[in-house]
């Protein structure tokens, strides 16, 4: 039997199940964006603020349109903590050199990893990267629970890519402890972007990664920090859709 079998009939599922691929909709929970299409009014969370940071400091133009409509959600569900948080609030900080310096072989055998291909992984537009910005959570079949998966936070947070050609992964970030991770966005082949949200000192704040496959580092970008209680209302918000997106899981 071909060892590879079992891991593409799983992604073949994965892709059944979410509509994915170069010309379908978007992975699960994230949406495509359209770079040419009219502007909403959920633009004005991409319009320039009072608050702005210096423009070299910010998101580049192209990658803001590129990942234009899930940045909007992201923003928006934020806004509910930060009133008036705009894009361009948000200033380069680091840039971050992977964790693994090379990839290692996929351990795709792996109790639990054929679940994360079903619900956690975010594909390329290609399909032949995936991203799994959830690494946080472990994934185990609720007993007598149907299709229902126990999703249970208990490792810390980053961020593995897998390859499904040549069959191997790649830690790519660690992230602060008690980091959430709420979704990725692929811009292309070789990019993409990670919302989160992390630990700040006096509270939490929204953080953005724009992750470069090839030149081997990601560049973060941190928006304004908010006091624990006013940062609950936008994580109740993204956790909902987390859950909404992803009805199979249950924590």
């Amino acid at each position: 039997m071909n060892p590879r079998l079992p891991t593409i009939l799983v992604l073949a599922a994965f892709l059944a199940t979410t509509g994915c691929g170069p010309s379908g909709p978007a992975p699960r929970g994230v949406a495509r964006a359209d770079s040419n299409a009219e502007p909403t009014a959920a633009d004005s969370a991409l319009l320039e603020s009072p608050d702005a940071v210096p423009r070299d400091l910010r998101l580049p133009e192209p990658v803001r349109r590129d990942v234009r409509a899930p940045l909007e959600s992201w923003i928006l569900a934020w806004r509910r903590s930060i009133p008036n948080l705009h894009v361009d609030q948000f200033a380069r900080a680091a840039s971050v050199t992977f964790v693994d310096d090379e990839p290692t072989p996929y351990a795709g055998s792996l109790e639990g990893a054929e679940l994360r291909l079903r619900h956690l992984v975010v594909p390329s537009p290609t399909v032949h990267l995936l991203v799994d910005p959830f690494i946080e959570f472990e994934l185990e079949p609720v007993e007598n629970g149907g299709d229902l998966v126990r999703a249970v936070r208990v490792h810390e947070p980053g961020v593995v890519l897998v390859d499904l050609g040549s069959r191997t992964e790649r830690r790519l970030l660690e992230l602060p402890l008690g980091t959430r991770v709420d979704g990725a966005h692929w811009i292309d082949e070789r990019r993409f972007v990670v919302f989160a949200d992390e630990p700040a000192k006096g509270g939490r704040r929204p953080v953005l990664y724009l992750v470069h496959v090839a030149a081997g580092n990601a560049l973060r970008y941190t928006g304004p920090t908010v006091a624990p209680e006013e940062a609950e209302a936008a994580r109740t918000d993204l956790d909902r859709r987390f859950r909404a997106a992803r009805p199979d899981l249950v924590q």
